[in-house]
């Protein structure tokens, strides 16, 4: 999760990358994770549209936001 990242010393702007490139190689997981991550604004704007469309994504695949 995004709070291990930060333990680890990645910055809410690196863990939205890795999400980004995880989430796009089709990780539901990562792709939830970048749902919050749009959805409260971590290392990005905040943008409910886009964090629904993601969440939808990983919804596809078995995964509940």
């Amino acid at each position: 999760p995004l709070r291990a990242g930060h333990r680890r010393g990645a910055g809410p702007a690196k863990a939205l990358r890795l999400y980004t490139q995880a989430a796009n190689q089709g990780d539901a997981e990562a792709q939830r994770h970048l749902g919050n991550c749009y959805m409260m604004g971590i290392g990005t704007r905040h943008d409910e549209v886009k964090a629904a469309r993601i969440y939808r994504k990983a919804a596809k695949q078995g995964l509940a936001a």
